[in-house]
């Protein structure tokens, strides 16, 4: 026996729902503590074990459309990475790309991937906000500068990213013939129950309940001629 459904829940089936493709081709750069002109990352804790195991930084590593200093900041990589490899110098990074610029200031893409040194790599984008709401896809990396304590290192990221595309709901009518009076419901509802049609050689009728926000069952009808 299927349990019932508690008021401050519903789920439905949309059937119109499409996927957008993002794509960005950027330059993402990271700033040690040792940087001259200013880090964008600090070490939280260092470990001093071989291979820097179980070391912990937090970052806020700039985003441009360019590898020059002076290009354009699209966005910043802010988060943490760990080092986690025993055997080579391998990070988990843990970070979300929040977007500054103008096109799409305020939306995000969540990333979680690992960092070898020296090699080229892919990181996991895991969900996003505002534009990129709901977002899937990889974030392919190779490291075009290796770290150095002055300049730093510099990625170029290529991202693909997949949104959902969830249709706008848009409220249209009243619609009917002549005769019978127009009724909405006051307030959003939150689910629909029922829906009663009374005909004879014409619908004559429409009844409706609904669960509203406060969880009440409430009924409606409306009566034509």
């Amino acid at each position: 026996m299927a349990a019932t459904n508690p008021s401050y829940y519903q789920s439905g089936v949309c059937q119109y729902i499409k996927q957008k493709e993002h794509c960005f081709h950027l330059y993402m750069n990271q700033r040690g503590q040792e940087a001259p002109d200013g880090a964008n990352q600090i070490i939280v804790k260092e470990s001093g074990l071989p291979w820097r195991f179980g070391t912990i930084g937090v970052n806020d590593w700039t985003i441009r459309d360019g590898v020059a200093a002076n290009a354009n900041l699209v966005a910043r990589a802010r988060g943490m990475h760990v080092s986690d490899g025993k055997a080579e110098d391998n990070w988990l990074l843990c970070h979300s790309i929040l977007f500054v610029d103008t096109r799409f200031k305020g939306s995000s893409l969540m990333l979680l991937g690992d960092f070898i040194t020296g090699k080229d790599g892919e990181w996991t984008i895991v969900g996003g906000t505002g534009e990129f709401g709901y977002a899937q896809g990889v974030v392919t990396t190779k490291e075009i500068q290796h770290y150095n304590p002055t300049t730093g290192r510099i990625w170029e990221l290529r991202i693909r990213a997949f949104c959902l595309c969830i249709p706008e709901m848009k409220k249209m009518g009243p619609w009917g013939g002549v005769g019978g009076t127009a009724f909405d419901i006051p307030k959003p509802p939150l689910s629909l129950q029922t829906v009663t049609v009374g005909y004879g050689d014409l619908v004559n009728s429409i009844a409706y309940s609904y669960t509203d926000e406060d969880g009440q069952k409430k009924n409606c009808w409306t009566l034509g001629r």
